[in-house]
């Protein structure tokens, strides 16, 4: 009974460390996103924040673009996102968490 008891302590510290560690990972990567800045490079980018755990490639209005997504906890309401004009490679939207977001002038709202 003793060893139960001692595995599910072991167990759920290992868990609730796990989510911490989620938390502070996911802090990092949302004060990197933060540093990016309109016409920086796609290749500045992940230099910076790493590969991203998914690209969305789409056009819009005869442009294309591509939307480089990075993981969030699960309760997080917003996932950074970087929007990258799919020709140039340059930064055209940065949205890092629900309270920061950039978008380049002119294409507010096309999201």
């Amino acid at each position: 009974m003793g060893v139960r008891v001692l595995k599910f302590g072991l167990l759920c510290g290992v868990s609730l460390l796990g989510i911490v560690a989620c938390f502070d990972d996911y802090s990092a990567l949302v004060a990197k996103c933060k540093t990016i800045q309109i016409g920086d490079t796609e290749e500045d980018v992940i230099k910076l924040m790493g590969p991203p755990e998914r690209i969305h490639t789409y056009e819009f209005k005869g442009q294309k673009s591509k939307t480089l997504w990075y993981p969030a906890p699960p309760l997080e309401s917003t996932l950074p996102q970087i929007e990258v004009n799919a020709e140039s490679l340059l930064v055209e939207g940065i949205y890092c968490e629900e309270r920061h977001s950039v978008v380049k002038k002119g294409n507010e709202g096309e999201k």
